[in-house]
């Protein structure tokens, strides 16, 4: 596997007792990419060209073998099992997003810089429809719990070439102890709950210092508004809809987080955020979706937005998720893609990855560069040590611009003194990758910092 840095570097994980020292973000943190492996790699269906993708400069090829013939890896996720391995999962279709066969794949890497991952496989769990946005969380005993979304209601919409389903469904919870006998999943919030409207995942599952659990979630029906639904299938209207039907589902857009105060046995649905106003605007409003939580304070949350008003938006609680401020921009540029945030450990500041430009352009030195359309680039880290009202760029991790070209939908997972960062590299449907530019998937960074 070919990365940035040939050079092999020392165990970086913490030994008992040990910790990384005081972090000082006021002396000037920095990040830099160490080092970066593809986890699953995918092209246009060609052998050729996946052999290509699949071997170094040098001739070695990876030791995972390449899906042949799924070309969509998106979503992922990465979590620390606690015998050291690290375990990636994310969503995957033969072609494009929200396919019937969607489904969740994993992967593990048994070395901790993350160099080689085994080849990828499909979580063995029943489904009946598209399952989306998989969320990695490892308790203490060991155990290893994966909640996703999955297309429920046989809201499946009749397009061409292939019927889709809109993201997410019912939020679901599995489980298991040795990566190959998982539990039959359950339903915890499912789709019929607060009005008929799919609800979907994205980022980490937080607990709190006072012991509860907490999962952002938000609940979408942009693509069922859209959909022209026949009478056996009018419970997929939505109440208001680009056809003026009328529907009696109370379901609408919002953001919230999911509370359990008992491990994960029982859940509950807190907050519905949305349609927030654009400063600067006449009356217009954006979506709050792909939502981040991290604790400020005792049972304090600061949520940060993905939202299409060209910036990231945050809000506050101060009562675990039951009332939150009115959602606000940051100043940190959003071009309508997920971020996530976290904090580092130990007592550490605030760490926030995302794409560091608006939909159409960036500013580079002070002036706006148009962007190359539907490109999604420039992901970026910043950190924030009075919990959120300011951010500092420290680094970026990865560039590069084309038509379409996307590298977006970051994960943090920090082991021990590193932080790795994976995410998806593709290009848009309707978009042609170019000549040299063959290598698509899901990739992993390793950052120092």
């Amino acid at each position: 596997l070919e990365s940035e840095d040939e050079e092999d570097d020392e165990d970086e994980d913490l030994q008992p007792g040990q910790e990384c020292g005081t972090w000082n973000e006021e002396g000037g943190i920095k990040a830099k990419v160490k080092k970066s492996f593809w986890i699953q790699t995918h092209g246009t269906g060609t052998v050729s060209q996946h052999l290509r993708a699949s071997c170094t400069k040098k001739g070695k090829c990876e030791r995972n073998a390449i899906q042949q013939g799924l070309r969509y890896h998106h979503m992922p996720a990465l979590a620390k099992l606690n015998n050291g391995t690290l375990f990636a999962v994310w969503q995957a279709a033969w072609d494009t997003e929200g396919e019937n066969d969607q489904h969740i794949r994993m992967s593990v890497s048994r070395d901790s810089g993350g160099k080689a991952w085994s080849k990828s496989w499909q979580l063995p769990v029943r489904k009946r429809g598209a399952q989306w946005s998989p969320v990695p969380h490892v308790t203490p005993s060991g155990k290893l719990l994966l909640f996703y979304s999955e297309s429920a209601g046989e809201c499946i919409r009749d397009v061409k070439p292939k019927p889709k389903w809109p993201p997410g469904g019912d939020v679901k919870m599995t489980s298991t102890l040795d990566l190959l006998t998982w539990t039959t999943p359950r339903i915890i919030y499912s789709m019929h709950e607060d009005g008929i409207i799919p609800k979907v995942l994205a980022n980490k599952l937080v607990v709190m210092s006072s012991g509860e659990w907490v999962i952002p979630f938000w609940r979408e029906n942009l693509m069922l508004s859209k959909t022209k639904w026949s009478e056996e299938k009018k419970h997929c209207r939505t109440k208001f809809n680009r056809f003026n039907e009328s529907s009696d589902n109370e379901g609408e857009p919002s953001a919230g987080i999911l509370i359990s105060a008992d491990k994960g046995e029982s859940w509950a649905a807190r907050g519905k955020l949305a349609n927030a106003p654009i400063p600067g605007t006449d009356g217009q409003k954006t979506w709050l979706i792909e939502n981040s939580v991290v604790e400020v304070g005792r049972g304090g949350l600061l949520m940060l937005f993905r939202t299409h008003a060209g910036f990231i938006f945050q809000a506050l609680s101060s009562d675990l998720g039951q009332t939150w401020t009115m959602p606000r921009p940051t100043d940190l540029p959003n071009p309508d893609s997920k971020i996530q945030a976290m904090r580092l450990s130990p007592r550490g500041p605030m760490v926030l990855a995302f794409n560091d430009h608006q939909r159409s352009y960036m500013v580079i030195e002070g002036q706006q560069t148009p962007l190359p359309d539907k490109c999604r680039t420039q992901l970026s880290l910043a950190l924030s040590g009075d919990n959120g009202r300011s951010w500092r760029r420290i680094g970026v991790l990865r560039g590069g611009q084309a038509p379409g070209l996307r590298f977006h939908y970051p994960w943090m997972l920090q082991t021990g003194c590193r932080l790795f960062v994976v995410y998806s590299k593709f290009y848009v449907s309707g978009f042609k990758h170019s000549e040299n530019d063959r290598e698509l998937g899901i990739r992993i960074a390793q950052v120092q910092l």
